[in-house]
């Protein structure tokens, strides 16, 4: 079954790969000798770039770069700022929500966005509470509509610092 998931997604590469263009295709070639340089940001950079042009497979392995450690829910157990890690959480959250290069599955969806959350990542918050209020990969009920609202407060008082 893994073989199969592997082919698939090497032809949809190979496919998607055909249709790029000359310049982009030499764009992506640049991120990706910037990324080997191993600076996070540029990691993140042609992670993006992957996914954006349909490469999700190779995006994936390029986002758990950028991750690390975190990408297996081990090391943040309080929040803290890591924009990088908070992008690429929701990046892989979203792949992860509508099925792009991997099996769709809402409820590890919620962790990544969860994660990114709490990495500071605003998109993230307001994909926990999308989940949290409307029962995406979680029960729809009043007291998960509860956490929604508690979010959106923590998101409010987030955005009233900061202005």
């Amino acid at each position: 079954m893994a073989a199969e998931r592997g082919a698939k997604a090497a032809k949809e590469n190979a496919e998607n790969s055909a249709e790029m263009s000359a310049n982009d295709l030499a764009a992506g070639n640049a991120l990706r000798r910037k990324a080997e340089s191993m600076s996070k940001a540029d990691i993140l950079r042609y992670a993006i770039w992957l996914d954006d042009h349909g490469q999700y497979a190779e995006a994936l392995e390029w986002y758990k770069k950028t991750i690390g450690s975190d990408f297996n829910f081990e090391v943040v157990s309080t929040p803290r700022e890591d924009y990088e890690g908070g992008v690429a959480h929701y990046r892989v959250g979203v792949m992860y929500r509508c099925g792009h290069g991997i099996p769709k599955d809402d409820k590890a969806a919620n962790r990544h966005f969860t994660f990114a959350h709490r990495l500071g990542n605003e998109a993230g918050t307001l994909a926990v509470i999308e989940a949290f209020r409307y029962g995406i990969g979680v029960e729809q009920s009043a007291a998960n509509r509860g956490v929604a609202d508690y979010y959106e407060r923590e998101l409010a008082k987030k955005r009233s610092k900061s202005r």
